[in-house]
């Protein structure tokens, strides 16, 4: 489960940091570039485009390789540590089923009750796990997602361009006008470690869904 979230968390934090990514990077450079003839206002400037391809840029970076690292590490540290209670809260859990129809039913339901109440604490510790691990991760990202943008500026204004096209957007181009490789370099060179904030368990409040006593004596009830 932890690991299809992982899955989850990644992908859709991607793509909002390249979505992000695609409109900052066109505000920062869709203008006149400093060394370009100025021209009157009234007249659009020639384009001078380039192109660069953003998901590579957070993938392959040094930075953005990092970020992914210290998600899995603590995603995958929390996960050991959860592993074992998962395994007895569910065989308690089935032992629980199995007894319904042959305890007598105060007994059972408080035994219910015993479990409803460690099994509720469980799930909120997984959700706060996960939410905080996420918390850390975009707010990295997003730190990412502001040092590509600043160095994809530089780096189209030292070669002229007015206007920088997200690669995602673009179905042909010349190949000298990628600036992809130049960007990564930079941000490998500038920027090659991005501080992963230590997930803090204390500023998430999920709300745990635990076994519910009554709704199986209800249940059972009823049969």
């Amino acid at each position: 489960m932890i690991a299809k979230r992982l899955i989850t968390t990644l992908t859709r934090t991607v793509l909002l940091v390249l979505l992000s990514l695609a409109g900052a990077v066109g505000g920062a450079c869709a203008q006149t570039s400093p060394n370009s003839p100025q021209t009157p206002k009234s007249v659009v400037p020639q384009p001078v485009i380039v192109v660069v391809d953003l998901q590579a840029v957070v993938l392959q970076t040094k930075a953005g390789q990092g970020i992914r690292q210290q998600h899995d590490k603590y995603l995958q540290g929390y996960e050991t540590e959860l592993q074992a209670t998962r395994k007895e809260l569910s065989d308690e859990e089935a032992e629980l089923t199995k007894q319904k129809n042959i305890m007598a039913m105060p007994e059972w339901q408080k035994r219910a009750q015993a479990f409803d109440v460690r099994l509720s604490a469980f799930n909120q510790k997984f959700n706060k796990v996960n939410q905080a691990v996420e918390k850390s991760y975009i707010a990295s990202m997003n730190d990412l997602g502001k040092f590509i943008t600043q160095v994809t500026s530089e780096t189209a204004t030292e070669m002229d361009a007015n206007l920088v096209l997200p690669k995602t957007q673009v179905i042909l181009h010349d190949p000298r006008m990628e600036i992809t490789k130049k960007v990564i370099e930079r941000m490998d060179e500038k920027y090659p470690i991005i501080v992963f904030p230590t997930p803090d368990l204390q500023s998430v409040e999920p709300q745990g869904k635990g076994f519910d006593a009554k709704a199986q004596q209800d249940k059972s009830g009823k049969k």
